[in-house]
């Protein structure tokens, strides 16, 4: 019986390693054997049967030998075997001896098969903006800021005034009381009224007619609020008509921005992680202490980024700005917005002595009249001699209340201005800053251009049970689990030896020529 005859086929400039940073991925043997045959050097023929692990000794000079680092060979009509040229000694002139390693990767490439397993980390099937957000845990740097823009909206201010009494419609003989309605959705026996800020002196006459009439007790509070944020009554307009409005309710205030398409120094990133947080992000104070961060990926359009700011008809009047369309959470998303500073409530003054006046000026007059008409009378019963005693004890009386009434008048008018509400004062709103602040934060170039480099060699965590991935990319992918599980046809320690392969880390590349070129391009497929 003969014994089978192998060729052995050599190859130079085959980029593979018996490390296993990088093997080569063939969609079919014909295809790996296209690749490999394009590389070899030397083809030995009527070799006997080659072993697995073994040392060849070949008729070649050790110059032309150092040029060969692969060889592949076949016995018979078996299987291909491929082989790493670990080390070349000199024997003779003539003859030189191989040591050669098998490459178990490109040998039982179509041998095996990939059960699911926990995938560290890989080159992901799609990189679209939010398709990656697992924190990867990479020291992000100090953040810089892109722009900055305020919700102008809110700069643009109006009185509020919550009274019993309507204080455009009231006249001194026909006070206008509420009677109850609704504000926001809350009953409220009181109404609201506006002036835009730059009208205040409205405010105050207004105020000053209801001291002269004796309504202005029925005044409870007067504030400053964002006037864009108020709806007038069906009639009223601001800008015309009377300057003092009676207000309907509050409607929400739109403010949009958009994402960064680059980052700092107009860097464009490869992988599109970076256009996600913590690397690149919304960040929004509300000037006063408090501050919250908005992830563009979490948006359900990223390319659109849209806010609503919330107001409500209240004294020191609350405001809320809430994203729209976020976190999976149709439409507004109160839980993730952030509360803005409160607006001051206003102080004014109440002149006791016209208030005083107007609520007793019915029993002053009854009281004059009564005073009057005993002096009249005791005058008269001194006249007619019907008895003196009686009519000087009238007249004194009379003078004696004339003189009580002109007192307490006197008393009431050196009171002075009663003081009502509350004047707290605003640092936001004297300097400009009452309102939303988004600014746009990123990683700086450097730190930037480090990050991304690391993605385009090993991907982005996964920490998955899956299949691992090996052919999601246009030139290459990188995998790497735990505990790796492969199945297959294979002796005991070539399975072992895979699954440690992939448990390293291994980068699968489509063209053997490019094995290192990080610099080509790595679009997902």
């Amino acid at each position: 019986m003969s014994n089978p005859q192998t060729t052995i086929y050599l190859c130079k400039g085959v980029r593979l390693t018996n490390d296993y940073i990088h093997t080569i991925w063939f969609g079919s043997q014909t295809e790996q054997l296209n690749y490999f045959s394009s590389k070899v050097s030397k083809t030995l023929t009527n070799y006997t049967y080659v072993r697995k692990s073994w040392s060849l000794k070949v008729d070649a000079t050790m110059e032309t030998a150092r040029t060969w680092n692969y060889l592949y060979f076949r016995n018979g009509s078996g299987k291909y075997y491929f082989y790493f040229i670990n080390n070349i000694e000199y024997i003779n002139e003539h003859t030189v001896e191989l040591f050669i390693e098998m490459d178990v990767m490109q040998t039982y490439l179509t041998d095996y098969t990939l059960s699911k397993c926990f995938v560290e980390r890989e080159h992901s099937a799609t990189d679209n903006i939010g398709d990656n957000v697992i924190d990867e845990g990479l020291e992000v740097g100090e953040l810089v800021d892109l722009a900055r823009s305020d919700v102008s909206g809110l700069s643009n201010l109006c009185i509020l005034i919550m009274s019993s009494i309507d204080p455009e419609k009231s006249t001194e003989e026909t006070p206008f009381k509420m009677v109850g309605t609704l504000y926001d959705n809350i009953f409220s026996g009181l109404g609201i009224w506006g002036c835009e800020i730059s009208d205040f002196e409205s405010v105050a006459e207004a105020l000053n007619d209801l001291d002269s009439w004796g309504y202005s007790d029925g005044v409870f509070n007067i504030w400053v609020y964002p006037k864009n944020l108020v709806k007038l009554r069906p009639g009223y307009e601001w800008g015309s008509g009377s300057k003092i409005k009676m207000v309907l309710s509050t409607e929400p205030l739109s403010f949009s921005t958009a994402r960064n398409t680059k980052l700092k120094d107009s860097y464009i990133p490869k992988n599109n992680k970076l256009f996600c947080y913590p690397y690149n992000f919304l960040y929004v104070s509300n000037n006063g202490g408090g501050s919250a961060t908005f992830k563009y990926e979490y948006f359900s359009d990223p390319s659109s980024i849209d806010f609503k700011v919330y107001g409500s008809l209240s004294p020191e009047g609350a405001t809320k700005i809430a994203p729209s369309n976020y976190h999976r959470t149709a439409l507004k998303n109160f839980e993730e917005g952030l509360s803005g500073v409160p607006y001051p409530c206003c102080a004014w003054n109440q002149d006791a002595y016209k208030l005083w006046l107007a609520q007793n000026q019915n029993t002053q007059n009854v009281g004059m009249i009564a005073s009057g008409a005993s002096i009249v009378g005791g005058v008269a019963m001194i006249a007619t001699g019907a008895g003196i005693p009686a009519g000087v004890g009238m007249i004194a009386g009379g003078v004696l209340g004339i003189g009580q009434q002109l007192a307490q008048k006197k008393d009431m008018s050196v009171q002075p201005p009663q003081t009502k509400g509350n004047h707290s004062s605003s640092l936001n709103i004297a300097n400009g800053f009452q309102t939303f602040t988004f600014t746009k934060k990123c990683i700086d170039t450097d730190r930037a251009r480090i990050i991304d480099d690391y993605f385009s060699m090993f991907g982005y965590k996964t920490l998955r049970v899956k299949v691992p991935n090996r052919n999601v990319r246009e030139n290459y992918t990188y995998t790497k689990t735990q505990n790796c599980h492969v199945s297959g046809n294979l002796c005991t320690d070539d399975l072992r030896k895979i699954q440690s392969i992939y448990d390293n880390g291994i980068t699968f590349w489509k063209d053997g020529d490019k094995i290192g070129d990080y610099g080509v391009s790595n679009n997902c497929i």
